[in-house]
């Protein structure tokens, strides 16, 4: 792996100045004040993130990163009451300078480690890679479209049946049209042993056999026009009522009124979160004036007296008993505020629920309605095509009555024998004609029935599909939820033996991602929250958090940086422990230590004055 060569100029602390970093782990050595945190600072612009230090007095700033035969340079220019950027990061994707500069830029303005310190929520911040909405919303649309297919294969479930009953009445239609077809030779040859019929009558009995199997024909048709507007009546009544029943149901849901009850369950659950900000410094500033024995959490002396301390906001003396006394309040307003946010929070889901509750019926109703019209379109089109066979029927049995006529005048002047021979042939060839129409009636039927079959097939495969991708979905929202806990607990234990916090058993994160801790008070393991923590035992969680998150979402196959920064609350033996433990993650591990704990590590380093 290359050395990392890296210049900066006008960024916090640093006017102009060039550094170099071997792999491994370098610590960044200095003072408070020292411009380590600008350095760090320096190299997450570097890698994409926009916010920059400009240094005071400065118009322009800038940083020059050269590794693995790279190089990239980024300026921050100022532009009235902000800064205009100008060049490419490291990362060119903004979802993975978002991950880096959550998961592996471990600086004490990081929102995860400040969230863990103030005692927040960090469900949000460490779930937000997964983007766990966009996969519920693809599985919600999955399961809509299966729901879809699945209704359309339930109305396809007799089509094997109904395959194999047309299929087999052609078969034994064919095999009617082929006795027929012999039976006609037969007669055919037993009448060239007669005198031969004289031409119009034959004409006139050929015109009564077509005219016959027309209106066979047309009968049928009419027929199965009359069962197929019979059931399109049934399918649009049927059609009506569901179409009734969801718009009642949709009619049942106010979406806007939702929305804006969504709206306002926000405002204030946001106005919660605020005020439970503002309460948890207020709370630390307190706390932190009871705890100290030097110096106020101002850092002015606090005038201490025997049983009386000076205010931190105004300055009075007051008794001590009057902060502990303030401590308690605030810790009881504290706690109502969070179990209110816990208590409203399920509610914006639920009204969640009820907008997408509405969404789907709204959509069934227009579903329905265009189901409405186009039933009434087939209707109509099956109504017209009957009255024009009604009509063309009538016509056909007007002309065959005409032909019959003038064939009965004929036939009267012809032997009984005869006339018998003649009418078996032509009822046998109208048998024949109307057995082949009905054949072709069925090949069409067979094949549109099988058309819909392999449609079937098709649909019935699009769900297996989409069954598969939905339970991947749901696999891929829990496991990866799953996968992030278990990291974090594990880490957990592992940075607890090797840190070795006497006071703290163990801790975790719970299945809604609340930080619990086990603490043993008088020889009895007992669990407690994190707000009761000593500063250095919270800035190890918010370490180890972020370390959780980088290993869970393989942020090293994304940044080559881990940087590390605000390890004042170690002592030198945990500082080393515990930087040992973040070495094996990354390819180049920075972390910024004061001297006298650099100077009992044996680590590549960097000084900073």
């Amino acid at each position: 792996m290359s050395e990392i060569e890296l210049d900066v100029q006008n960024i916090g602390g640093i006017s102009d100045a060039s550094f170099s970093f071997e792999p491994g782990t370098t610590l960044v050595v200095g003072r408070n004040a020292s411009n380590k945190t600008s350095l760090l600072r320096s190299i997450q612009f570097a890698l994409g993130a926009d916010e920059i230090p400009v240094r005071s007095g400065a118009d322009l700033a800038s940083v020059r990163l050269r590794l693995d035969g790279n190089e990239i340079q980024r300026q921050a220019r100022r532009n009235g009451a902000g800064y205009e950027i100008s060049g490419d990061g490291w990362l060119s994707d903004p979802d993975d300078t978002e991950l880096v500069t959550q998961f592996a830029c471990l600086l004490g303005t990081n929102s995860l480690r400040s969230a863990v310190e103030k005692g927040e929520d960090v469900e949000s911040l460490l779930k937000e890679p997964i983007d766990i909405e966009a996969l519920e919303s693809e599985r919600s649309e999955k399961m809509s479209r299966k729901r879809d297919l699945r209704s359309d294969v339930e109305r396809l479930d007799d089509i094997d049946e109904r395959l194999a009953d047309r299929t087999d009445e052609l078969a034994e239609t064919r095999e009617r049209i082929e006795a027929l077809d012999s039976e006609l030779d037969a007669l055919y040859a037993e009448q060239n042993d007669t005198e031969t019929d004289d031409e119009r009558l034959e004409e006139l009995r050929e015109r009564r056999t077509d005219l016959r199997a027309e209106r066979e024909n047309y009968r049928n048709q009419i027929e199965e026009l009359e069962e197929t507007i019979d059931r399109l009546t049934e399918r649009r009544s049927t059609t009506e009522s569901e179409l009734e029943a969801a718009r009642e149901h949709a009619d049942s849901h106010d979406i806007e009124r939702l929305k804006q009850k969504r709206e306002s369950v926000r405002e204030e659950l946001s106005e919660i979160t605020e005020r439970i900000d503002i309460l948890q410094s207020v709370l630390s500033a307190n706390r932190e004036l009871l705890d100290s024995e030097y110096a106020g959490s101002l850092g002015y002396e606090p005038g201490l007296v025997d049983d009386e301390l000076s205010c931190w906001a105004c300055g009075n003396p007051a008794p001590r008993s009057d902060f502990e006394d303030t401590v308690e309040e605030l810790q009881e307003v504290l706690k109502q505020d969070k179990q209110r946010k816990r208590e409203r929070e399920p509610e914006l889901s639920e009204i969640e629920n009820d907008i997408e509750a509405a969404t789907d019926a709204r959509r069934r109703v227009q579903e329905l309605e265009g189901d409405l019209t186009d039933i009434d379109q087939q209707l109509q089109q099956r109504r017209d095509s009957l009255e024009q066979k009604r009509t063309e029927l009538d016509r056909i049995e007007s002309e065959l009555d005409e032909v019959t006529d003038e064939i009965d005048s004929h036939e009267s002047e012809r032997a009984e024998s005869r006339s018998d021979l003649a009418t078996e042939i032509e009822e046998t060839r109208l048998e024949l004609q109307t057995l082949r129409r009905d054949a072709e009636r069925l090949e069409e039927t067979i094949e549109d029935l099988e058309s819909k079959r392999d449609e079937r097939e098709r649909k019935r495969a699009e769900i297996e599909r989409l069954s598969a991708d939905i339970r991947s979905l749901t696999d891929r929202i829990e496991n990866q939820e799953q996968e992030l806990r278990d990291v974090f607990n594990e880490t957990m234990d592992d940075l607890l033996d090797a840190l070795d916090f006497e006071r703290i058993e163990r801790v975790r994160l719970t299945g809604n991602f609340d930080i619990v801790i086990a603490r043993e008070v008088d020889g009895v393991v007992r669990e407690d929250s994190i707000e009761h923590l000593a500063e250095s035992e919270r800035a190890v969680i918010g370490l180890v958090l972020g370390l959780a998150g980088f290993l869970v979402y393989d942020v090293d196959e994304v940044s080559p940086f881990l940087l590390v920064d605000s390890l004042g609350a170690f002592d030198a033996s945990r500082t080393e422990r515990l930087i040992e433990y973040f070495t094996d993650t990354t390819r180049y591990l920075l972390a910024a230590v004061h001297p006298e704990v650099a100077a009992e590590m044996d680590y590549e380093s960097v000084s900073m004055t």
